[in-house]
């Protein structure tokens, strides 16, 4: 990547990959839901500007080690703030050094906006 700043952008040399993760949630109290890692898929899309949405989209299962936050004890979380049918806002767990932040989700019909996948 520090090659490709040297030149002005350009579509032409556009490299895209695409990581999904995979988590489980799991209610830990009245407002708080757990959240555990569980997979991430590789999914190559451009590299230099060519389509390789072909490749293979391998996926990694992460290891489930309690000391690590892989069992049901993970200490990855949020805080529901608010909840209504068409609006979510959450907390997510800070770290020290880091604030994890105020999200908010709404609720769109996918067939008046469709979300790019």
């Amino acid at each position: 990547p520090r090659v490709l700043s040297l030149f002005p952008p350009s579509k032409e040399l556009e490299s895209v990959l695409r990581l999904k993760v995979f988590t489980r949630a799991r209610e830990r109290g009245p407002a708080r839901v757990g959240l555990a890692f569980e997979t991430v898929k590789v999914e190559p899309k451009n590299l230099i500007g060519r389509d390789v949405s072909f490749l293979p989209s391998p996926s990694v299962d992460l290891p489930r080690i309690p000391i690590f936050g892989g069992g049901d004890d993970s200490p990855a979380y949020f805080d529901i703030l608010y909840l209504d049918p068409d609006l979510l806002i959450i907390r997510q767990n800070s770290v020290p050094g880091a604030d994890g932040g105020i999200f908010v989700s709404t609720k769109v019909d996918p067939a008046a906006e469709p979300v790019p996948l």
